[in-house]
């Protein structure tokens, strides 16, 4: 298996997804984290690197999620056939 090298812009994100068996292998990728602001504990991730971290957790943690998405994707192919 060959590696794929891409290239993420500030505030962008990847998902990144394998199977692995019978499961998932799901990760994030993202641009450099974000600086807290001055007096701030911690920085605040930005709104594309919250999705990606809420749909690889809900693909790893809602056994069923998988498949209504993929239902979903299904129902939209078929109704987009363009793409």
């Amino acid at each position: 298996m060959s590696g794929l090298t891409i290239t993420i812009a500030e505030q962008e994100c990847a998902i990144i997804v394998a199977q692995d068996g019978d499961g998932l292998i799901v990760r994030i990728e993202s641009s450099e984290e974000p600086e807290a602001e001055d007096g701030a504990e911690e920085a605040e991730l930005p709104i594309a690197k919250l999705l990606g971290l809420a749909i690889a957790t809900r693909l790893t943690e809602d056994p069923d999620f998988m498949e209504e998405m993929l239902d979903w994707f299904d129902d939209y192919t078929e109704d987009h056939p363009e793409g």
